[in-house]
């Protein structure tokens, strides 16, 4: 990882640096460490959450049967394929 080169500041009160400086004494670590790799997983979290869509069981199987479905043909498409193609010599 390369060296920090930002930097966050935020003010809290003496109970969450208290439960801070407690947590990362169980683990082991810094205050600093356990804030980074704390604010890390919580960031990764809600950006996976935008990434994935959950479906319940019903809503796949109708999902999967739109996939499978033979699209209805679209006139202007059609019209476009009956066409000579531009790229013909």
């Amino acid at each position: 990882m390369s060296g920090a080169k930002e930097r966050i500041e935020v003010r809290v009160d003496a109970d969450l640096k208290e439960s801070v400086d407690r947590a990362a004494s169980i683990r082991g670590t810094t205050s600093a460490a356990f804030i980074k790799s704390t604010l890390r997983d919580a960031a990764d979290r809600v950006i996976d959450s935008e990434r994935r869509i959950a479906l319940e069981s019903e809503s796949w199987d109708r999902v999967c049967a739109m996939l499978d479905d033979d699209p209805a043909p679209i006139a202007e498409m059609v019209d476009l394929f009956r066409r000579q193609s531009v790229f013909k010599a």
